[in-house]
């Protein structure tokens, strides 16, 4: 048994450095090959990929190669930007059995993704972003276990999402969008329990967004913007407890906002714009007390904005433009004084303006044209010192424009057109130094308006 022991030990001291040169040999060997069809300037680019050994000492070892010391193996591959030119079809795959990551992210590949590339069994970091892949996702990427980041981003890729990418359950990075994906997302999406990041805008994807989504409650980001989606955003979508960016703009949604996602109480970005979304905007929105912002744009919602929105202290960019929303603005609005961009035009809104509904030192963008606001402008709106656009045109508005507004010393752009405002022109227009369009007509407005000299 000592000497079967014995033999034993020599025979692995003997056969292990020689396993592993002959390892190092099969990595170079797929390299070189790979690196044989590239073009001719991307050939040059590698000219440090010489010899039969990726792993030299340092100095010698081949840029964008990174080994385990112990094994001696490629286990990292990143070309990031290295702009190279070529294909995947020549790099063998099963010749780089450790690899942990290939990165290839902002270079020239073109052609399709291998089905082989489903060998590659320890990977756990794939990225081949902004390049010029296309075809298909092959569904043996449902064989790489240990993925946990999968980048496809920003190349030409089209077909369907495979249902076999459910089987990605450690995934937690997931980016598919800026390519020309279609079909279903498959229901097997609702699989990818520890998916932190999902982002699939920017494709042709059909259908409806399944109720399976609500499964995914670790996600954090979640992108399913500018598709062509049908049907509702599905209530599911209120068990994502932990989302903070919702991006679901341009993408064809109808029916109502569910009542729902006011259970996304870590909701930092909220993004509906460019649907066909109708009904009205649910109370519920209060609870979401870390909003940033809220874009809802360019729908058919309805109703009035619900007086919950003043618990949104954090808000600093509202967009409610081109709705059928109605009723006064609420009063509590006068509580939100962290605005930045605040856009209620193109509505039904009736009543006046509450007087402090801008009180926001950091307010650049204010519009509430194409209304029925009624009653005078509100003077406090000439505190806004940082001012760039304001447009109350084409509502009922009357009296005097208040002098106040000679204060607005940033002001780009001022319209009080299509109104009933009377009185004479202020002269201090004359000293708004920044001011580049003004359009006072269509009122019973007296007088000249000033001219700066100089």
């Amino acid at each position: 048994m000592t000497g079967l022991l014995l033999f034993f030990c020599v025979f692995v001291m003997v056969t292990s450095p020689h396993a592993d040169a002959k390892n190092q040999g099969n990595e170079a060997d797929a390299l070189l090959k790979w690196k044989a069809s590239f073009d001719k300037q991307s050939k040059e680019i590698l000219s440090s990929w010489i010899g039969n050994n990726p792993c030299s000492s340092i100095g010698l070892s081949w840029e964008g190669i990174i080994c385990d010391n112990n094994s001696k193996s490629i286990n990292k591959i990143d070309l990031t930007s290295f702009e190279l030119k070529g294909t995947l079809q020549s790099l063998n795959f099963s010749s780089l059995p450790k690899i942990q990551k290939l990165v290839l992210r902002n270079n020239f590949f073109y052609g399709v993704i291998p089905y082989h590339i489903g060998v590659m069994s320890n990977l756990n970091t794939l990225d081949f972003s902004q390049n010029y892949l296309y075809g298909s996702i092959p569904n043996s990427i449902g064989n790489l276990s240990k993925l946990s980041h999968i980048d496809l981003s920003e190349n030409d890729i089209s077909g369907i999402i495979p249902f076999e990418i459910g089987m990605l359950a450690n995934i937690s990075i997931l980016l598919l969008y800026n390519n020309t994906l279609t079909g279903h997302i498959p229901r097997e999406i609702g699989k990818l329990v520890n998916v932190k990041e999902l982002y699939f805008g920017m494709n042709s994807l059909y259908g409806f967004i399944p109720q399976e989504i609500g499964f995914l409650k670790q996600v954090g980001e979640l992108d399913l913007s500018v598709n062509h989606f049908s049907g509702p955003i599905p209530s599911t979508i209120g068990n994502l407890s932990n989302l903070r960016h919702l991006y679901l703009h341009s993408s064809h949604l109808t029916g109502n906002i569910p009542t729902e996602v006011g259970n996304l109480y870590s909701l930092q970005s909220f993004q509906l714009l460019r649907n066909n979304l109708s009904g009205p905007i649910p109370s519920s929105i209060g609870n979401l007390v870390n909003l940033d912002n809220i874009l809802l744009q360019i729908n058919n919602l309805s109703g009035p904005i619900p007086s919950t929105i003043g618990n949104l202290t954090n808000l600093t960019w509202l967009q409610l433009f081109s709705n059928a929303l109605s009723g006064n603005i609420p009063t509590v609005m006068n509580k939100l004084t962290n605005f930045r961009i605040l856009e209620l035009d193109d509505n039904n809104f009736t009543g006046q303006l509450p007087l402090n509904i801008c009180v926001s030192g950091e307010l650049t963008w204010f519009t509430a044209s194409n209304n029925h606001l009624s009653g005078s402008i509100p003077k406090q709106l000439g505190s806004l010192s940082m001012l760039l656009h304001l447009n109350l045109s084409k509502n009922m508005f009357e009296g005097n424009i208040p002098v106040e507004f000679g204060q607005l010393n940033v002001l780009e752009d001022l319209d009080l057109s299509e109104n009933f405002l009377n009185g004479t022109i202020p002269a201090m227009f004359g000293q708004l130094n920044h001011l580049e369009t003004l359009n006072l007509s269509h009122n019973n407005l007296s007088g000249t308006i000033p001219f700066r000299y100089g």
